[in-house]
């Protein structure tokens, strides 16, 4: 079983990302604001659309991965955190600890590849 210490060292490790993560987003969106008010105009139009493109991309990143460490906050004030969602075994330590929003044990999710 999952040591309370454990759950707590990951918990910690989420909210920081998370603050991380959502200040990466207020940036981009910023970045998004100030490329479409800007009045520098680019030499081709296939630039724009290639920033717009990238900027996009990282909020999708950033939106996804918020979305699972929020759910991993969720499963860990639920007291399930650790168990597979799948066989309702637990999840490795180890696996928790390198992807803490990990859903799956090992087994589970080779299933599912």
């Amino acid at each position: 079983m999952i040591s309370a210490e454990s759950i707590e060292k990951v918990r910690k490790n989420l909210l920081n990302r998370r603050d991380v993560l959502e200040k990466m987003r207020r940036e981009t969106d910023d970045s998004g604001i100030r490329m479409s008010e800007s009045q520098v105009e680019l030499e081709e139009h296939a630039q724009q659309e290639k920033m717009q493109q990238v900027l996009e991309e990282q909020e999708r990143m950033i939106r996804d991965e918020l979305y699972q460490i929020n759910m991993a906050l969720q499963r860990i004030e639920a007291g399930t955190f650790g168990l597979c969602l799948e066989c309702g075994e637990e999840i490795a330590e180890a696996r928790l600890q390198a992807m803490p929003g990990t859903t799956l044990c090992i087994e589970c999710a080779s299933d599912h590849e």
